[in-house]
């Protein structure tokens, strides 16, 4: 891939695609594009809570809510072995392994599985009806005798998935650097600079999650995303919770089990909080009441930490992700919400195919609002 008409600006070295955010869908993007042949720059302002670092990692076909796009979800989750073994064969590990996903009645309504089970059937996803198996979460006492499991679920360490995805990218060439980036339009195309300084870019690609609607204030319109802040409670029980099934109930609340006896919960969805970085009592309380409702015997565990993180929410409900209207040389890919680590790999990679002159159907739904 080349750009021929890549800027010469007087800042950092110019390359044909300047990503701004290094969460996993910039860094995804990245790796693709320099699968490319592109010479790539990754810009990221390491601003605090950012959603990769603090999701909990759930990958699932189905989820809690109607999904507008199964067929998206569906090609997101099974790329997803294919990422996680290529990035193994580079030495990085994602911590990515489909223990499958439990989903539980908040109530103990049969009627709350059988919804479950249609959506499933609708959107073609394999489920069964089960009990909760002996011995998986001995913490759930008898409060659960019926599930539906979701055995293509799978989980992922958001931190180790993004470090892992800015390694490859690395050393297939694309360079990393830490600033401020800010557009700045010239008829139909894009400039940005970094701290200030001029970058030269033949391609830009915005990825800067929640903050995106900061980073693309500049081209006029409604704001694109907004954050959405969730609290997530990580706890510590003994032994190896690793291989454990996830656990969620049907209205959303979340349990699943990574090495070690760690042992993740969540989450709280504040979109009224801005960007305030904040555990707070009313969080912290309202997480760790229903984690007890749905897990009682986790009322012994160790509280570790609350991470802190700040979903990139879109005003449509959908991600975002395509060409900026009337804009040359501007791609965005964000607005993910809840379910960033599932989609974002792809959706990062599918928005670096599309830079690279090959467009996905799967995005069309997703592409950024006309009349701007």
């Amino acid at each position: 891939m080349s750009a021929p008409d890549a800027g010469r600006g007087d800042g950092a070295s110019p390359a044909d695609v300047v990503v701004l955010g290094a969460g996993v869908v910039g860094t995804a993007a990245a790796l693709r594009l320099a699968e490319h042949g592109a010479s790539v720059l990754v810009v990221d302002a390491d601003l605090t809570g950012r959603a990769t670092a603090a999701g909990a990692g759930i990958v699932t076909p189905i989820g809690v809510g109607v999904d507008p796009q199964p067929d998206l979800t569906a090609a997101a989750v099974a790329h997803y072995p294919v990422l996680a073994a290529t990035l193994l064969d580079d030495g990085l590990d994602t911590g990515y392994d489909q223990v499958g996903l439990l989903m539980l009645p908040d109530a103990g309504s049969g009627d709350e599985l059988a919804g479950i089970e249609q959506r499933a059937a609708t959107a073609g996803v394999t489920v069964e009806r089960t009990s909760t198996p002996a011995g998986s979460w001995p913490e759930l006492g008898d409060t659960a005798a019926d599930a539906v499991y979701v055995p293509a679920a799978a989980r992922v360490d958001g931190r180790a998935l993004r470090s892992a995805l800015a390694g490859a990218a690395s050393r297939r060439g694309a360079r990393f650097v830490t600033g401020t980036a800010r557009l700045h339009r010239h008829e139909d195309r894009v400039e940005v600079t970094v701290d200030g300084a001029p970058v030269g870019a033949g391609q830009i690609l915005v990825a800067t999650g929640a903050w995106s609607g900061q980073v693309l204030a500049s081209l006029g319109g409604p704001p694109v995303t907004h954050p959405d802040r969730g609290q997530i409670v990580h706890l510590r029980v003994d032994g190896d919770t690793g291989s454990r099934p996830m656990l969620q109930s049907v209205h959303g609340h979340y349990v699943l089990g990574f090495p070690d006896g760690r042992v993740v919960a969540g989450a709280t969805h504040e979109p009224e909080a801005g960007f305030d970085y904040r555990v707070t009592a009313g969080g912290q309380t309202g997480v760790l009441g229903r984690t007890l409702r749905l897990v009682p015997g986790l009322a012994a565990a160790s509280l570790v930490e609350t991470r802190v993180g700040f979903r990139p929410a879109s005003h449509t409900g959908r991600p975002v992700v395509g060409s900026w209207p009337g804009v040359a040389n501007l791609t965005v890919a964000t607005g993910m919400g809840s379910v960033g680590l599932t989609l974002g790999p792809l959706l990062g990679r599918l928005a670096a195919d599309q830079i690279a002159g090959t467009s996905s159907p799967l995005l069309s739904p997703l592409a950024p609002a006309t009349g701007r």
